[in-house]
């Protein structure tokens, strides 16, 4: 994944400069503040930076795609990286693709509850087909397996 040094890098090809005291005039920053972006190895204020210069896609526009330049890397190892940075960076995902339901969901969370876990977990018993007809002991196996699984999917994605 770029680094520090590597969009540095690309802002001194960007605007044909050399040194990093030629950067700080342009970015409108101290030297020293560049130098601590380095050593924190810190992204962030330069992709501020950059937005407020305007200059963003021309910097980041292609971070995507460099992250895993000159690697072969399998669609499931893109995927677990991918996964590992987002958790690593506290950036939550969702496989939700049904827009109108993650909707639903994000309001959902706001007002998240006991009752609304137990509403939920009920909707999911009574609305799957292969759930129908089954006595309560059946269901209360499947609500046991439900909350390990719930438990499991917590862990994983903490």
């Amino acid at each position: 994944m770029s680094d520090i040094n590597s969009i540095l890098n690309k802002l001194l090809k960007f605007y044909d400069l050399d040194t990093l005291s030629e950067l700080s005039e342009v970015l409108k920053v101290s030297q020293p503040t560049i130098s601590k972006w380095r050593a924190r190895n810190t992204i962030i204020p330069i992709k501020k930076r950059c937005r407020e210069l305007g200059i963003y896609n021309e910097i980041f526009g292609d971070f995507k795609e460099e992250i895993f330049k000159d690697l072969e890397y399998s669609d499931f190892d893109k995927i677990k990286t991918l996964k590992q940075q987002c958790k690593k960076y506290d950036i939550q995902t969702t496989t939700i693709k049904n827009l109108r339901l993650l909707y639903l969901f994000q309001e959902l969370e706001k007002y998240s509850n006991e009752n609304l876990e137990k509403s939920l977990k009920d909707l999911l018993l009574n609305s799957n087909p292969l759930f129908n007809g089954l006595d309560e002991n059946s269901k209360n196996i499947i609500s046991e397996n439900l909350e390990k699984n719930i438990k499991k999917f917590e862990k994983e994605n903490s």
